[in-house]
């Protein structure tokens, strides 16, 4: 797997945009497309899956300082913004924000 560059060219409703990657806090799926939540609390439509997003992103591979990994089927967070992670299966980020994780995310939390 590949890292991909900085920034990332997307697909959103408006037409495509770039996003770096520094500023994505999660990835939510959205019917067939997601949607992209920033840090500074924006959001965006984004015409792709979560999967198409997965691979292009780089999930569960570190791009320098930054890690995203895929929580559950219906998510993908950036663990370099999280704050802390609840025994009840959630990440918390900085903002508040919490996200429920997978049981078998769970080992490759621990890890880091």
């Amino acid at each position: 797997m590949h890292a991909p560059a900085l920034p990332l060219l997307i697909k959103s409703t408006t037409g495509w945009v770039f996003v770096d990657l520094r500023s994505i806090l999660c990835l939510r799926a959205e019917d067939k497309y997601a949607r992209l939540h920033r840090t500074d609390g924006s959001s965006l439509v984004v015409l792709h899956t979560l999967n198409d997003l997965e691979a292009r992103i780089g999930c569960n591979a570190r791009i320098g300082d930054l890690l995203f990994v895929r929580a559950h089927r219906s998510s993908i967070v950036a663990i370099h913004h999280a704050c802390a992670i609840h025994d009840h299966q959630e990440i918390e980020f900085r903002n508040g924000e919490r996200i429920s994780f997978s049981r078998r995310l769970w080992p490759l939390l621990r890890e880091l």
